[in-house]
């Protein structure tokens, strides 16, 4: 999965008030746990400061 990928199925967990099943179905992921495991990964992205900036970005564009 692409670094992308993972920090939008993020975005969509923070600030889109979806559900598991909700981002599954969008990003067309087979099941609940792909999602998760998605998110887990941009988590260590962002703790680690690779996507800090980009999540920045992305989070004004939405507000």
């Amino acid at each position: 999965m692409t670094i992308a990928r993972q920090l939008a199925v993020y975005c969509c967990q923070q600030q889109g008030d979806l559900s598991l099943r909700e981002i599954a179905e969008n990003f067309n992921f087979c099941n609940q746990g792909s999602v998760s495991g998605a998110i887990a990964a941009a988590k260590r992205r962002l703790e680690k400061g690779e996507l800090t900036r980009d999540y920045s970005r992305v989070e004004k564009l939405l507000q």
